[in-house]
């Protein structure tokens, strides 16, 4: 078509490495060009239309970072272009690395100068990619020199996120977010954090998908708003956290719907006592109403402080005149609370002893006397707790086998106030110091995480613990490298599954902690795909009369404690154009049927498997079949007996032709008799032959 070819980018500094991708109408076109510094290449692209004009003469930049970047690929994928390269910028600390960038077909620069798309300690070079029709699929050259090189690859989904991390954003606003805290009402979880003095909020499924598109504003009052604690009540979350819109701390707090919307504009004044500081709070729910308690300072010089509490109702209403007294001592800092059995448990550090000890609080507010929880020798403090519905787990930092050093301890605690475990539990001991302990009960295991620090990084772990005291994780499961500075919450989801929110650097766009989660889904080992399955019947290209039966593999999960479910597509595109393609979902055998509009025509099918936790696989194939109406004399989209009594009535009692009248000759002898008639109760109630193709 252009013999002669014709110029996209002649630039006076040279460009190579070119790469080609077609959006269907027109085509984006890579390469890298050493414009700005004769030794370092960057990237460029440029658009081309479909008749070869260059709507882009010599290319606009991509990225132009420091370092070398160099040899672009690139893919195009619902709505947008991603282009990948390797990258040089942080060559001297992880050699190269795989950066990318969406763009629109417009030309727009979605993620300006790129971002990392891998998040490894090795180097990466030579991405390649291809989009699969739900996500790009990228993969490159791992390793270092002097080395075997290996192959590595993930998933990238729209927004240029990696999809095989163990983490995903949850927030990444320019302000650093810290102290996350999430809860689960029954079909999501609402996480919320500080920021920038504020604190904001946001929903996520059980899947990792966002459900508000920016983050919801908790509270933006004045001064600062710190450590918020949320749980799931009757029929709303409960928000809370230390205030200082009144120059010195008190206990706020919101509530907040299913639908991420805040019930209380202004906030509700849990406790707010000019004279003293409120601090730390937590918050745990019976199913009916809230226990919000606190860390109450007694003297200005911060010396003296108890755990003070009270009750709200669902509506948020004090149902407590003055604050219980949960502890009776002078130096009670820490709180944490759950609810089990037709109780609260409270448990707190003392200050004195450095020891952990607790209270039960039933729901009129009545108070138990302090329970001795972790008193061993050497420092306890920090507690966290969670409940099984039964019985509670409590968890904490604890000195005394490593000091310096801080490990995980923890113990059970009945409904009834039994330390269950007089020696205590060790979760995590290790020469490397574990502190920051968070724990929840995911319906199978209590599941405790903390953050242990390394010489050069801090690490998100956590273990199983069973009701019977069992550490499971000796040293716990790694889940993800996080800020130093981050705390660790977990909270349950649905039966096996818990939703851990921390802190992690990100550099874009200035290099502060931003909130990520990641679900543990009850097993140490990773969450793999439905295993490979085929299509079955129809076979490709067969013919189907009248209802269509689809019938596939069982695709089973390599995971024990898994199951799958199915989704079905069927359209009258290959290319499965949402417009027109039939989707059904929530299946849990391998088969499905659907009632087609149109006949005569094909259509193409293929199957998605995907585990509960969001895991999926693709049918091996894409088949097509063609539908047809040989035998529906009445045109209803069935072959049955009303086609039979139509064709009677056509024949014998002058009714209406069949339409087209090749529908009434079933038979395929080119006439439309009696012996149709014959022909189609065979069918229908003798398993006589199907009908054929009509030439009436």
């Amino acid at each position: 078509m252009d013999p002669g070819g014709f110029d996209i980018s002649t630039h006076s500094r040279g460009q190579d490495s070119p790469f080609c991708a077609s959006d269907g109408k027109d085509f984006l076109v890579s390469f890298n060009s050493y414009r700005c510094d004769s030794t370092e290449g960057d990237i460029f692209v440029a658009r081309v239309a479909a008749d070869g004009e260059v709507l882009d003469t010599n290319g606009f930049s991509v990225c132009a970072a420091s370092g070398d970047q160099h040899k672009p690929k690139i893919s195009y994928g619902n709505g947008n272009f991603l282009v990948l390269w390797e990258d040089g910028r942080n060559f001297d600390s992880t050699g190269y690395d795989i950066y990318g960038s969406r763009i629109t077909p417009s030309g727009e620069i979605l993620d300006p100068d790129g971002k990392r798309t891998t998040s490894f300690s090795y180097q990466e070079k030579a991405p390649n990619l291809i989009w699969d029709g739900e996500s790009f699929f990228a993969v490159w050259e791992a390793g270092n020199f002097g080395e075997n090189w290996d192959i590595s690859g993930v998933f990238i989904d729209t927004l240029g996120m990696m999809l095989d991390s163990n983490s995903f954003a949850i927030s990444t606003a320019c302000d650093a977010q810290l102290f996350g805290k999430s809860s689960w009402n029954g079909s999501s979880y609402l996480a919320i954090w500080e920021e920038d003095h504020d604190l904001y909020g946001k929903r996520t499924d059980h899947l990792g998908n966002l459900l508000d598109s920016a983050s919801i504003p908790i509270c933006l009052a004045s001064e600062d708003q710190k450590r918020p604690s949320v749980t799931w009540g009757k029929e709303s979350f409960l928000a809370v956290w230390e205030d200082f819109r009144n120059l010195n701390f008190d206990i706020y707090g919101v509530r907040i719907d299913s639908a991420g919307s805040v019930l209380d504009g202004s906030s509700l004044p849990i406790w707010a006592d000019p004279d003293t500081d409120q601090r730390d709070p937590a918050v745990a729910s019976d199913g009916e109403n809230f226990l919000v308690i606190w860390k109450e300072v007694l003297d200005p010089a911060g010396e003296t402080y108890e755990i003070d509490g009270i009750r709200l109702s669902a509506e948020g209403a004090p149902l407590d005149a003055q604050p219980l007294l949960i502890s009776p001592g002078e130096r009670e800092s820490r709180p944490a609370i759950a609810f089990s059995g037709g109780k609260y448990l409270a448990v707190w550090t003392n200050d004195d002893f450095f020891d952990i000890y607790g209270a039960l609080v039933d729901t009129s507010g009545m108070v138990s006397p302090p329970i001795e929880i972790g008193v061993a020798p050497g420092m306890q403090i920090n507690p966290q707790v969670a409940s099984d519905g039964t019985d509670f787990l409590v968890v904490w930092e604890d000195y005394g086998t490593h000091w310096p050093n801080i490990d995980i301890s923890g113990t059970r605690v009945s409904s009834e106030g039994t330390v269950l475990d007089s020696l205590g539990l060790y979760i995590a001991i290790t020469q490397d110091p574990e502190e920051s302990p968070s724990v929840s009960f995911d319906g199978r295991y209590y599941v405790a995480s903390w953050k242990k620090s390394k010489s050069d990084l801090t690490e998100f772990r956590l273990a199983r613990i069973t009701r019977d005291g069992e550490v499971l994780d000796w040293d716990g499961i790694f889940i993800s490298n996080i800020s130093p500075y981050s705390s660790t919450s977990i909270s349950f989801g649905p039966t096996g599954q818990s939703l851990l929110l921390y802190s992690k650097y990100q550099s874009h766009p200035y290099n502060s902690p931003r909130i990520f989660g990641a679900f543990f889904w009850g097993e140490p080992e990773p969450n793999q795909p439905p295993n490979p399955f085929s299509l079955l019947l129809p076979e490709d290209k067969d013919t189907v009369i009248g209802q269509v039966f689809l019938d596939w593999e069982d695709a089973s999960d390599p995971n024990p404690s898994d199951w799958v479910t199915y989704t079905l597509y069927v359209s009258p595109s290959d290319h499965f154009v949402p417009e027109s393609t039939l989707v059904i979902d929530s299946l849990i055998m391998s088969q499905g049927s659907v009632s087609l509009e149109r006949d005569s025509m094909a259509y193409w099918w293929k199957v998605r498997a995907q585990d509960r936790w969001g895991e999926i696989r693709w049918s091996n194939q894409i088949w097509s079949f063609d539908l047809e109406s040989y035998g529906d004399a009445n045109g209803d989209g069935q072959i049955n007996a009303s086609d039979v009594v139509f064709l009677i009535n056509y024949l014998f009692k002058g009714g209406p032709a069949p339409q087209p009248l090749s529908a009434g000759d079933p038979n395929g002898d080119c006439v439309v008799n009696s012996a149709d008639v014959v022909y189609l109760i065979d069918y229908l109630f003798r398993g006589g032959q199907i009908p054929q193709p009509g030439c009436a």
